[in-house]
């Protein structure tokens, strides 16, 4: 990997992502693509997930601003090749690097259009002229351009019923004018939350967090078919049959678990119908507003005693349920305090851990070690969406993590390109965490050969 201005093609790295195929990106640190893939080997926002989960084989999909292609292989794997998808974009030094990820994993369903949609080129004209047909889902990342090309495409938003992802945020906030736009075509407004579990309504006067980068338009008619398959809430409903004590009996079940002496569960009934919330939102036989009322419930109620008489645990796990309900700020302001007793004082009484991939890390003969882990992990994940964004910290801590037993190979990748942006090239030395062939490292070539 070099660091040079970035290039023309063929001067090409070849990252693996998560879900399976490859994206061509430039040899350089520079390009936030290049960054972020090499970090994460996904792209940083939540939604590519649900994404995932959402498109099925043989759907339509429009990508207007596809960039390098992380969300087109993405989408063009989840409908197979019997689905159809134009991938749009307007700079043609990035077109290039595209066109090469679409040929490198063989994506002959997938077409490149070479054009800046907008109030002459309208989304309507390059539709028809497709052949496409009926659209399923359309990614709109056109900050710029969002309103003429949403103007341009009005026959196909009005005929149609696409599920549209679309980038929210302007330099000044959110776009109000855009969200007014949706609502006059008929759609309503959904965010995210689970981090990627479940759409929800959004109103566009209500409070939304900063990290908060794409919201979704959906009308009515797909809002029914989506919430059948567990994807979308139109509301909260106050869950049904929620049992005292079952929270407790799912937390036992977790692989975490066993490392805390808290076998007779805890006296604090609020915490304990937190826990039982908790579950219910977990549960995905559950109807999806049933699981919006849960998650929001007990955040509701967690905020309450914390206000009150904050204690370790509690403060942990409303950091848990802050951060799976979109609101990374509030989670944020609840784990700086106790970092600084990252080897201290445990949690006192159940608890979930703020950095969900400890729920399945046994925390051996030092727990404390495990807590301490767990945190460092969640803050560095929450503080930006990479570290290409976030002022760089003295590394001690991601350093600290390298070293203990509950290493990630994702957190040592951040920790090696967060060291070589402030030149640090003693403190670039991969960890062999990153050099070995693993389901979540999956370009270990590129780090050994550093």
């Amino acid at each position: 990997m070099t660091d040079a201005a970035t290039p023309s093609p063929p001067q090409s790295l070849f990252v693996r992502i998560k879900g399976g195929g490859m994206v061509v990106v430039p040899p350089s640190q520079q390009c936030l693509a290049t960054y972020v893939l090499l970090e994460q080997e996904d792209w940083f926002e939540k939604e590519v997930g649900f994404v995932r989960r959402f498109l099925q084989p043989a759907m339509g999909v429009l990508d207007i601003g596809a960039d390098y292609g992380a969300y087109t292989v993405a989408m063009a794997r989840a409908i197979g090749p019997t689905g159809r998808l134009v991938a749009f974009e307007s700079d043609a030094g990035i077109a290039e690097y595209l066109q090469q990820t679409i040929d490198g994993n063989a994506l002959g369903h997938v077409s490149l259009r070479l054009t800046a949609l907008g109030s002459t080129q309208t989304l309507d004209r390059e539709h028809e002229a497709s052949g496409l047909g009926n659209i399923d889902f359309v990614r709109l990342d056109a900050e710029r351009t969002a309103l003429d090309i949403v103007a341009g495409g009005a026959r196909l938003f009005s005929t149609g019923s696409p599920l549209v992802m679309f980038t929210a945020r302007r330099e000044t906030g959110l776009n109000t004018a855009l969200l007014a736009a949706w609502s006059a075509q008929g759609y309503d407004l959904y965010r995210l939350i689970g981090p990627d579990t479940l759409l929800v309504p959004f109103r566009p006067d209500e409070p939304i967090d900063s990290f908060e980068i794409n919201l979704f338009a959906c009308k009515p008619d797909r809002a029914v078919t989506l919430e059948a398959a567990g994807l979308l809430a139109t509301g909260a409903e106050p869950p049904q049959g929620v049992v005292a004590g079952s929270g407790l009996t799912v937390w036992r079940q977790q692989t975490f678990a066993s490392g805390f002496d808290h076998a007779g569960g805890t006296a604090d009934l609020r915490l304990v119908r937190a826990l039982d919330l908790y579950a219910a939102w977990r549960d995905e036989t559950r109807p999806p507003a049933q699981r919006y009322a849960a998650l929001t419930e007990a955040l509701g109620l967690l905020e309450t005693v914390v206000a009150a008489k904050p204690s370790t645990a509690h403060n942990a796990m409303l950091a848990r349920l802050a951060f799976e309900a979109g609101k990374r700020e509030r989670a944020l302001d609840l784990i700086e305090p106790m970092m600084a007793n990252e080897r201290g004082k445990l949690p006192e009484s159940p608890f979930w851990p703020v950095a969900p991939r400890f729920d399945g890390l046994r925390p051996g003969p030092e727990p404390g070690v495990w807590f301490a882990a767990s945190l460092i992990e969640a803050f560095e994940r929450l503080r930006a969406n990479s570290g290409y964004f976030a002022p760089v910290l003295p590394l001690d801590r991601l350093a600290w993590l390298s070293k203990s037993p509950f290493a990630s190979a994702e957190m040592e990748r951040r920790r090696i390109l967060l060291a070589n942006r402030v030149g640090d090239r003693k403190a670039t030395e991969p960890a062999a965490v990153v050099t070995r062939d693993s389901p979540d490292n999956l370009n270990f070539d590129l780090w050994a050969a550093i």
